[in-house]
Formats: structure tokens, C-alpha cells, sequence
């Protein structure tokens, strides 16, 4: 017997030319749906914004580099929840057009969208300088999981400083700290398991992790889609995802644990994950068990305060180096809503920490 799946939550954010993934748009219009095969989800660019009287170089928050979306999935009478995640990235290119009606990646199916203003982009269909690569897609939920593509991050900053220039070449990554993670990694000192406690005082710029040597990249953003009905003194987190990224660069999912899925958690409260280096076999050789080395973690701490449904987003990215002379963490150190309060080091590659969560306006 086959079981209906149905599309609950979808997220759609658009990230910066920087190539550091900062978002500069966050739609969670289609949260706590019920969508299924054949249903239709419409988003605005953050392009829309653009003035075609003004340069390029001055309006960098409004081009976006790419699109990652997160759409979650459960069948009747399941309470399990299927994540798929697709991300496509633009060459920003004067010569050719990103997207085409009948694209597909994943779930969905691109089956309509307004073309780039010719202002911007020469070789737009569109004649006139009105600019919303609005994005129609169909979506397409199975109950089967499907590999893990690249997810969002978070921005170091409510209004995040963007790259200098909108390029013709591919965004390339410019890590704050590091050089992008090399795909074999020297050591493992990261953590073998994270344990945060909540606490919903602490600003969401909030970022002693950068600090650190073994860390190369630290972001943090809180997003709010609109906060006029917040009451920040009531907020309390009921969702918080928690991934691990391999050392490719790429942002490629090793690890996911959605365990806080539908939960009620205040200041004191705790929350556990278990890192995929857990697995690593001291007897064999690193290179052969890269699916198993975390180049960084990407946490999604999600709220709401008491009567409201505006969700507030809290988006953490620790980037690790994976050098053999420092370690990444130590107690004390604070990002976004969590603060790490212990740690715990195993052998020469792996440690163990636990962290503190935090909210604020900040």
C-alpha cells in the first residue's frame, strides 16, 4: 500500500554573490501547508527590487547569487519527516539565462516565471525594465528521501555586507577567516556531540566562535518576516535543525538530525546531537572515510513568542578548518542564540561540547 505524502513546510531564501551563502531574501510564506502533487508555490526575487537608474555596484543586496529552498515532508498518519533540499547558483553571466520553464531539481518543477529585466540582464526575453524573476514551481513530494543537496547558512549580520561587484564569472567563495576546507582534511578536532542549553537573552549577532584559529568561518543572522506582532519577552524555540557540511567547500549535508521538530523549549531547556565523526574508525586511513569528517555545522533555531505565528529564524554556521594544531571550540564561546558551556576532547581526532541557546531582537 503506497502512502500519501504531504508537502508541509517549504522554505525559500536567496543568497548573495559573495559566495558565502548570505541570505538577502527569506520567504516562509508556506508554512504548516498541506500541499500535494500537482499544488503550486509562487515566490518573489529579492531582483525585483532593483532600480534599472541606478548602477549595479550600489544595489549588490538586491542580486542574488542563488536560491536554496528546504521543503519538508510527512505521509498520513506519520509524524516522520522527508527533507529535501536543492540549491542552484548563478554565473551572473551577461550572456545566458539562469532558468527555463520545465526545470527540474528534486520535488519541484519550474512551471512559470517573469524574466529579468533587459536593463540588467541583455539577453532577457522580457522588453521592459520591470525586474521579478518571480518563481512558479510545482511540486512533486515522494515518501522516499532523496539526497541531500547544498543548505542554507546563515548571514553575519541583519543587513550583511555583500560582495563588491556582481560579476560575469561564478561567485567565488571568500571565507571571512580561512581558505575554503580542502577536500582531505588534515585532522578531525571538532566535537563528537553538542549539547546547547536554551536561553533567549543573548543577541543574534552574538559571535565569539570567529575567534577562535581552529574556526574559519562564524555567521549568524535572525530573520523575521514581520515583527509587528513579536513579543520577544514570550519567544520560545519550536524548531531547531541541525546539520553537519563535509569539507568540500560546497556545503555538501553529512549529517542531519531534525529531532526538535515540533517542540516547545525555553531558557534552561537542553538539546542534544550526536556528530557523524562519531563514526570515524581510528584504524583506517581519514581519506577513506571523508563522509564521516565535518567541514562545519549549520544549525536553524526556529520561534514564535505567545499568541503569535510569525516565525522568527535564527541561522548559525560554524566553519571548521581542521587543522592539526587548534581546536575549534572552547567553553565560553557564543553564536547567534547558543553558547557552549562544556567540553570534552576524545583522542587526537574528535571532541565533544555542549552549548547554551539564546534569542533576542538583536
Amino acid at each position: 500500500m503506497v502512502m500519501k505524502s504531504i508537502l508541509c513546510y517549504v522554505q525559500f531564501l536567496e543568497v548573495d554573490t559573495s559566495g558565502n551563502l548570505i541570505v538577502i531574501n527569506q520567504d516562509d510564506t508556506y508554512n504548516n501547508v498541506s500541499l500535494s502533487t500537482g499544488d503550486t508555490l509562487t515566490f518573489d526575487s529579492v531582483s525585483a527590487k532593483l532600480n534599472p537608474d541606478e548602477p549595479l555596484s550600489s544595489q549588490l543586496n538586491y542580486v542574488p547569487g542563488g536560491v536554496l529552498m528546504s521543503l519538508r515532508a510527512k505521509s498520513e498518519g506519520s509524524e516522520m519527516i522527508v527533507t529535501n533540499r536543492v540549491s542552484w547558483m548563478y554565473t551572473n553571466s551577461c550572456e545566458s539565462v539562469p532558468t527555463s520553464v520545465g526545470d527540474a531539481i528534486g520535488w519541484i518543477t519550474l512551471s512559470d516565471q517573469t524574466e529579468a529585466s533587459q536593463a540588467f540582464c541583455p539577453v532577457a526575453a522580457s522588453a521592459t525594465p520591470t525586474l521579478s524573476p518571480t518563481k512558479t514551481v510545482t511540486v512533486t513530494p515522494t515518501a522516499s528521501p532523496v539526497a541531500a543537496t547544498d543548505p542554507p547558512t546563515s548571514s553575519p549580520t541583519k543587513t550583511p555586507s555583500l560582495a563588491p561587484i556582481a560579476s560575469t564569472d561564478p561567485p567565488s567563495s571568500s571565507p571571512s577567516k580561512a581558505p575554503t576546507p580542502s577536500p582531505v582534511a588534515s585532522c578531525v578536532c571538532s566535537p563528537l556531540s553538542y549539547t546547547f542549553t536554551i536561553n533567549l537573552n543573548q543577541n543574534c549577532d552574538t559571535d565569539t566562535f570567529i575567534d577562535n584559529p581552529g574556526i574559519g568561518i562564524g555567521d549568524t543572522v535572525c530573520l523575521v518576516i514581520n515583527d509587528d506582532d513579536v513579543d520577544f519577552d514570550t519567544l520560545e524555540v519550536i524548531d531547531v535543525q541541525f546539520l553537519q557540511v563535509d569539507t568540500s567547500g560546497k556545503l555538501i549535508v553529512i549529517n542531519q538530525d531534525d529531532t526538535y521538530n515540533n517542540v516547545s523549549l525555553s531558557t534552561g531547556d537542553t538539546i542534544t546531537f550526536d556528530s557523524v565523526s562519531a563514526k570515524l574508525n581510528p584504524d583506517e586511513p581519514l581519506s577513506s572515510q571523508l563522509n564521516y569528517v565535518p567541514g562545519g555545522v549549520l544549525m536553524s533555531l526556529r520561534a514564535k513568542s505567545e499568541g503569535s505565528e510569525t516565525i522568527v529564524t535564527n541561522r548559525v554556521h560554524l566553519g571548521y578548518t581542521n587543522s592539526c594544531e587548534s581546536l575549534p571550540t572552547s567553553v565560553g564561546d557564543a553564536i547567534g542564540w547558543i553558547t557552549l558551556v562544556s567540553s570534552a576532547q576524545l583522542e587526537l581526532v574528535v571532541t565533544s561540547f555542549a552549548f547554551d541557546v539564546v534569542t533576542s531582537h538583536g
